[in-house]
């Protein structure tokens, strides 16, 4: 009987001697939390500067470069090229075959277009200021308020070309065949489209 009542006394005990390991172990294999880290945003990279504007065919044309297939350079065959409002101001184009072409508005302020073949070109409103025509060959061309302001006709064929409203204050004209297919020695005065002469006696 004695032996009894220790056992009832002794397994409460143990029971919860028990309860209390376990309570130790579980707080023991509970892993410890961890504060997370304060993270740092990485800094946003700044859009690239946008690439310089597409420059295209107006700025070839402003540098006096290449146009409808056409190079600006002695002898080049550019025969019915649209050439438009280039800039080939002071360009050597000294034999350079324009037959057919439009030229319309373009500038050839002091060119050289020695022995050139402009027959049959559009140079309505070309800008032709102090350029070099000698022997060049403009029949039958458009030159519709062309500016021929100073530039040398010396033996320059203009046999029918369509020469209305010219400017040519101050153009060297030396043995030019004129738009009627005569020679003119030091003019072709009276021999222009009407207009052509009225404004200037420097013919």
């Amino acid at each position: 009987m004695r032996h009894t009542k220790a056992l009832f006394f002794i397994l409460p005990l143990s029971l919860a001697s028990f309860a209390c390991d376990d309570k130790k172990a579980a707080t023991a294999e509970k892993p410890a939390e961890t504060t997370p880290a304060a993270t740092t945003a990485a800094p946003t990279a700044s859009a690239a500067p946008s690439a310089a504007g597409d420059t295209g065919d107006t700025g070839d044309k402003a540098a006096g470069g290449e146009v409808g297939g056409c190079k600006p350079e002695p002898n080049a065959q550019c025969a019915k090229a649209k050439i438009g409002d280039a800039d080939w101001a002071g360009k050597n184009l000294e034999g350079i075959n324009l037959e057919g072409a439009d030229l319309e508005s373009v500038n050839l302020s002091g060119a050289n277009l020695t022995k050139a073949n402009l027959k049959g070109a559009n140079l309505d409103e070309a800008d032709l200021s102090k350029a070099n025509l000698t022997e060049a060959n403009l029949e039958g061309a458009s030159m519709s308020e062309t500016d021929l302001t100073e530039a040398i006709l010396k033996k320059t064929n203009l046999k029918d070309a369509k020469t209305e409203d010219l400017e040519t204050e101050g153009t060297k004209w030396e043995d030019t065949i004129c738009p009627t297919g005569k020679v003119g020695k030091d003019s072709c005065k009276g021999q222009l489209s009407k207009g052509g002469d009225d404004d200037d006696d420097d013919l």
